[in-house]
């Protein structure tokens, strides 16, 4: 499928500039000296895993017939 590499970029690309993003508000307190923070880390993450795996989950059941599609295609 043509632009099939530039959407898997600009998905991977995106994936690593969020995730350092959403690193930020544990990262930020600690670097400034306040460690009591790095506590909040393990909740935090569970939060930020948890809302991921939900949006991911939407957005490919709604592209399900898609992707089955260009599976059963073959190469």
């Amino acid at each position: 499928v043509p632009g099939q590499g530039g959407i898997a970029f600009v998905a991977s690309f995106g994936a690593m500039i969020g995730g350092g993003l959403l690193a930020l508000p544990v990262i930020v307190p600690v670097l400034l000296g306040l460690t009591w923070v790095s506590a909040l880390a393990v909740p935090y993450g569970l939060l930020v895993s948890w809302a991921g795996r939900r949006v991911a989950g939407n957005i490919g059941f709604r592209r399900y017939p898609e992707l089955v599609g260009a599976v059963s295609q073959g190469g």
